[in-house]
């Protein structure tokens, strides 16, 4: 693929590593990602299945992420002044992400 959209004139702007473990359950998937500033849960599935394993798994009251990895990836690098742009395990062996780093810049939090 990557020859094919070079042919077209297009260049990668950056790559993301993750590892992914997919369950089913209750007509949904679970998919338990870990990316190299975090561990994610994302549930697939109808709005009602979706509701009731996050209560049977005990994550219905968990802080809930709706950008893609790629845009918390450019908030923890806002955050954290980070240069690099290549979300790789390599590049995050030595930095920690606290929680903070994930807030939208210029986003207000109330507490």
């Amino acid at each position: 693929m990557q020859q094919i959209l070079g042919k077209f004139g297009y260049d990668p702007s950056m790559f993301y590593e993750k590892y992914r473990t997919v369950y089913t359950l209750n007509n949904t998937h679970i998919m338990l990602d870990e990316l190299p500033y975090g561990y994610f849960v994302e549930v697939e599935g109808k709005s009602e299945d979706i509701e009731w394993v996050l209560e049977q798994l005990g994550l219905h009251e968990d802080k809930r992420w709706e950008n893609s990895y790629a845009k918390l990836f450019d908030h923890i690098k806002h955050h954290l002044e980070l240069t690099f742009n290549d979300l790789s395990f390599e590049n995050f062996a030595d930095i920690g992400v606290s929680p903070d780093a994930f807030i939208a810049p210029g986003s207000i939090v109330i507490r």
